[in-house]
């Protein structure tokens, strides 16, 4: 692989570096990914790492999904916010989503008398369901998230559809929005109210040593909910009182688009409107 593919692909894109260099950069937040077991020790994303745990003992090796998500939210290199402190919640691959529901419930107490500044105000989950469609524990999952929002926790997750977030990518200039082209998983199905977020043409840290990455094509909104995560702990660095409702509303009225004219997320315009 082209060694300018794989730093292009580090680049969290649509300006994020820029805010950056004004010093947004999610530091002072605590966030939690709720994902399968991580490699610890990978220099993209091992110094932020607050807590990590495990909600029994997983004997399976670290997951590529796990330092995925992780380099994207947080990571030195690739991440959206490289300065929050990070909590890590893994459970077992597959989808158990009452594992997933025991892990939020877990943050929310966590959280419990704590002041501000001292709680976990953002949780990226990169898993979504099918409306309709019932699946062991899901019911579980839906009550906590649900508890989880009331509590004033931003939770981000693929069936999370206050807005209709879609996977997408530029493979020439990663911070023009005008360059974007919805995701190729997508096969051109894009509605009129479809908002981008980066997710194809990206690296991340290899889950299979400390200093190597991976660089793919074809991403999927596994890889939107830490970007949007991330851009919501800079948020809160600006303004500790945001809540996600504003958040969402104010991500929908800032809304960029690409030169097809298909909506695209706007991490400077929705700084600036904190």
């Amino acid at each position: 692989m082209p060694k300018n593919f794989l730093e292009e692909g580090k680049n969290p894109g649509l300006g994020i570096r820029d805010l950056h260099k004004r010093g947004f950069t999610g530091k002072g937040v605590k966030v939690a990914i709720i994902d399968q077991k991580l490699r610890l020790t990978h220099i993209e994303y091992k110094d932020r790492i607050e807590r990590y745990i495990e909600s029994e003992n997983i004997d399976e090796h670290p997951s590529m999904h796990g330092s995925a998500v992780s380099s994207l939210l947080c990571g030195a290199d690739c991440g959206v916010a490289p300065e929050v402190s990070l909590y890590y919640f893994a459970n077992k691959s597959g989808r158990s989503f009452k594992a997933i529901s025991n892990s939020l419930n877990g943050i929310i107490r966590f959280n419990l008398e704590k002041s501000l500044k001292e709680r976990i105000r953002v949780v990226s989950i990169s898993i979504g369901y099918k409306n309709g469609v019932e699946e062991e524990g899901l019911i579980d999952f839906k009550n906590s998230v649900d508890k989880a929002l009331r509590s004033g926790i931003f939770v981000f997750y693929i069936t999370n559809r206050h807005l209709n977030f879609i996977g997408g990518g530029s493979d020439t200039d990663k911070d023009d929005p005008l360059t974007y082209k919805p995701a190729l998983y997508l096969n051109g199905r894009v509605r009129k109210d479809s908002i981008i977020v980066p997710t194809d043409y990206r690296a991340y840290a290899d889950y299979r040593d400390d200093i190597s990455y991976i660089y793919e094509e074809k991403g999927g909104m596994s890889w939107a909910e830490p970007y949007l995560a991330g851009l919501a702990a800079l948020c809160l660095q600006k303004n500790d009182v945001l809540n996600f409702p504003d958040f969402m509303e104010i991500a929908k009225k800032t809304v960029a688009h690409t030169k097809d004219g298909v909506g695209i997320i706007n991490p400077g315009g929705i700084v600036d409107s904190i």
